[in-house]
């Protein structure tokens, strides 16, 4: 039988504690791997989960993972994309720059790949041209042992 420990409940203490005493407890965050030579735009995603570009789950693990992401507040929020295992999975976000968003990710058996590309948000007629930040992620869920398996109908 799974477990169905809600990692989101986790975080979320998790989060209150790390808030509430930081010196006894480290945050950590992840940027996601470099997509930029400009350093603040690797910053406009940022993550609590996941902490790594690649995440093994144990073999009773649920099959959702928590992503926790917080999006910059330079972030153009008409342009950001989510995918998960190639498809657009963007309306199960909320897009606020400066804030924090957590979502459970629906996974599949195996290895689920999620892509994440924000848009920098440039003021009026600056001239600049505006950089994406680009993040992936392979979270891979083992198939639970033991007992059998349905295929196809």
């Amino acid at each position: 039988m799974r477990r169905t420990c809600c990692y989101k409940y986790v975080l979320l203490v998790f989060l209150f504690v790390a808030n509430s005493n930081l010196n006894a407890i480290e945050k950590k965050v992840f940027d996601g791997l470099p997509s930029s030579e400009y350093g603040y735009i690797n910053k406009l995603l940022t993550y609590s989960l996941p902490t790594q570009a690649e995440v093994f789950l144990p073999q009773d693990a649920a099959n959702a993972f928590p992503l926790f992401v917080y999006f910059h507040k330079k972030i153009d929020p008409t342009n950001i994309i989510v995918e998960l295992n190639g498809k657009d999975i963007s309306d199960l976000f909320v897009f606020e720059p400066g804030e924090s968003f957590i979502v459970d990710l629906p996974l599949e058996f195996g290895e689920n790949i999620v892509k994440l590309r924000a848009l920098e948000l440039v003021e009026g007629n600056s001239g600049e041209t505006p950089q994406w930040d680009y993040d992936n992620f392979t979270i891979h869920l083992p198939r639970p042992s033991g007992g059998l398996e349905l295929i196809g109908n």
